[in-house]
């Protein structure tokens, strides 16, 4: 095609990068997979808003970089694109993604921020072992795939975003819709919890890894108790 890809960087190369928007008189429109992959003293990067895809690994293990601005011309980020970025405290997706890959900001263990912007429709782990501890689920997402926020330990309201038309939030639970279904009780959000009325399922891994989580409530309208629903919690008393 007519477009550049970077595919590469000098590991040693420390402080603040601009990556062109042309070279040799053609658009750079990827970043490629591992293309900064170790670039330690790697601190900042301003992606050009002729790039519309970060591939696979793209910044992944840049322990330094503290800054990053996503365009509003990148539709994809790969999976494990940031991964193991540890500097990384906040990030903004920006309206024009529509895919992310899985794991993409995993193990950014300082990433807390974060803005997920309307053209996302799927939401999978893309924060695992983050200190995340409020998110906002776009009004366009559709699905999120069981178990997207086992891995958030940090993690105390999930929000939905106004005008989606698939979820809601009651009391920065996510629940489906019709707040039939249970789907994601935050993990850090506290020590007891009472479930609503009028819920009928408690969703597979809806109370994974809730570590702080002593005590659960149960309605009388609950008829099913999903697969690895409390798995990993620190339950001690559970009413029914």
């Amino acid at each position: 095609g007519d477009g550049l890809t970077v595919i590469d960087c000098d590991e040693d190369y420390a402080g603040e990068l601009v990556v062109p928007s042309r070279y040799n008189g053609k658009p750079v429109t990827e970043i490629g997979k591992d293309a900064f992959i170790r670039c330690h003293e790697l601190k900042s990067v301003t992606i050009p808003n002729s790039v519309t895809t970060l591939r696979q690994g793209a910044f992944r293990d840049c322990k330094g970089l503290s800054e990053v601005i996503i365009p509003n011309s990148v539709k994809v980020v790969e999976e494990s694109a940031f991964r193991t970025a540890i500097s990384l405290k906040s990030i903004t997706i920006p309206d024009s993604v529509t895919s992310i890959g899985e794991g993409a900001f995993n193990n950014c263990i300082n990433l807390k921020y974060v803005t997920i912007g309307a053209g996302i429709t799927e939401i999978s782990s893309f924060f695992n072992g983050t200190i995340i501890e409020n998110l906002v689920i776009p009004k366009n997402v559709q699905r999120v795939v069981r178990g997207a926020f086992s891995g958030m330990a940090s993690l105390k309201s999930i929000d939905v975003a106004a005008g989606n038309k698939w979820y809601t939030s009651v009391d920065g639970v996510l629940f489906n819709k019709s707040k039939t279904d249970l789907i994601r009780f935050p993990a850090g959000k506290g020590t007891d919890y009472g479930i609503p009325a009028g819920t009928e399922l408690i969703g597979p891994e809806s109370f994974k890894n809730s570590k702080i989580l002593q005590t659960v409530s149960i309605p009388s309208s609950v008829k099913i108790i999903d697969y690895r629903s409390f798995e990993g919690s620190g339950i001690k008393e559970v009413i029914i």
